[in-house]
């Protein structure tokens, strides 16, 4: 009498509906993850109310339905990966450096100045005017070889460039340590075909996430980012017609860095990202328009093949590497404590601390296999990271909201939102 339907089409909740064959009408319908038993359980009175049913079938039914659509959505991926038979591409050789870039790259990792360099070669590339942003992402992707990697969020307004400063530090990643996900989804971590362990992951436009269904859809990147792991439980129908559970397990750990042009982040995301901003002043805007011009002349110094591929090398040649940070009881003394928010910031400066010890891992003693950070990597990670942790410790703001502030002290009449817009060049959204 009754006909069940579901599909997710690859989204977190899935279209799922009750149909009455008698009268042709739809009796229940609502958004669900059948996967999850919780959601089920919620179901079952609801559905054996309307249908008459026994909560002990309509379980089974459920059951089924999550697994005809966990293998359609296999199906559909596995079709997407291959082509036809005897059309099937020879596999991709896997990236090797030659033996002059790793050449070039071992004394750009003895070069003291190797941080600078890199953020030059990414203003050859066409960032302009973000020597500190570039900085924080080219060692925020180097965190991949730690234990416990760096998530940074690149935020600004739209047209500030954000994704274009993200594509262009990764540029200096090569494929062997770089994942692209454009727009990743509740469930896409777990289908990853390749090992992203020790990679870094760089990540579309995040989308606006405050609803507890956002929430639970960012879950898998937490885990990946917090325990380095994540796993997932689902329903398997055998050959035999038995339903077992099946594991799905994806290691990490993992750098991660998004970019977004919103303050639409859950707080279970939020204090585990080192926060970046791009620089939407006037002034720069001009720079960029002629550097642009510039390059439209061909009136710039690009970069040689020979010369990025040493980069991708320098890269290549990094492992996994733990690091000892001799002066963090020092750091910890001076640190501020008055919100409970500075726990998890230390915790992040003390990575970004490491991180850049792994970048200098030629110029820096060992102790028992494993690096010893310099007093020069605090310095540098305090210089980059000030921004960040202005808005994190006590009374803390944002660059803009400070860059405001600096003006609104000098009124000494009324004004509007859009003259606080016209005198600094800022965008109606940040104003």
């Amino acid at each position: 009498m009754f006909e069940y339907f579901y599909h997710r089409n690859g989204k977190p909740l899935g279209h799922f509906h009750v149909l009455n064959r008698e009268t042709g009408q739809t009796v229940f319908a609502d958004r669900v993850d059948l996967t999850s038993r919780e959601a089920r359980a919620k179901l079952l009175p609801v559905l054996a109310s309307i249908t008459k049913e026994a909560p002990g079938t309509i379980e089974q039914t459920l059951l089924e339905l999550a697994v005809q659509e966990e293998e359609r959505a296999a199906a559909r991926r596995e079709a997407r990966r291959q082509k036809p038979e005897g059309q099937q591409p020879p596999a991709a050789p896997k990236w090797e450096p030659a033996a002059q870039d790793l050449k070039r790259a071992e004394a750009l990792l003895k070069d003291p100045n190797l941080l600078p360099k890199a953020v030059d070669l990414i203003e050859r590339l066409g960032v302009v005017g973000e020597r500190g942003l570039s900085a924080t992402l080219y060692i925020a992707g180097t965190s991949r070889v730690l234990k416990k990697p760096l998530y940074v969020l690149i935020k600004g307004a739209a047209s500030s460039g954000k994704s274009f400063v993200q594509r262009t530090v990764a540029s200096l990643f090569p494929s062997s340590v770089s994942v692209f996900i454009t727009d990743p989804t509740a469930q896409s971590f777990y289908y990853l075909k390749e090992h992203i362990s020790h990679k870094v992951v760089w990540l579309g436009e995040r989308k606006r996430q405050l609803s507890e269904e956002a929430v639970d859809s960012t879950k898998a990147i937490r885990e990946l980012v917090e325990a380095g792991y994540i796993v997932k439980q689902i329903p398997r129908k055998r050959p035999d017609g038995v339903f077992e559970t099946m594991t799905i397990a994806v290691r990490g750990p993992i750098a991660l860095i998004e970019s977004c042009s919103h303050d639409a982040i859950p707080e279970e995301d939020r204090t585990r990202q080192i926060a970046v901003w791009t620089n939407d002043s006037p002034e720069l805007t001009r720079q960029f328009m002629a550097a642009y011009a510039a390059r439209k002349a061909g009136n710039v110094n690009l970069p040689s093949e020979e010369e990025l591929a040493a980069w991708l090398a320098l890269q290549h040649i990094l492992e996994p590497t733990e690091v000892l940070v001799p002066f963090a009881s020092e750091l910890a003394k001076r640190f501020p404590a008055e919100r409970v928010e500075c726990r998890r910031a230390f915790v992040l400066f003390l990575a970004f601390i490491e991180a850049i010890a792994a970048l200098y891992c030629r110029q820096r003693e060992t102790r028992g296999g494993k690096l010893i950070a310099a007093p020069e990597d605090a310095q540098t990670a305090e210089a980059l990271l000030q921004p960040w942790l202005a808005t994190t410790l006590p009374a803390g703001v944002s660059p803009s909201a400070a860059k405001a502030w600096e003006w609104i002290k000098g009124q000494t009449g009324p004004f509007r939102r859009k003259d606080l817009e016209a005198a600094l060049g800022m965008p109606e959204r940040t104003a």
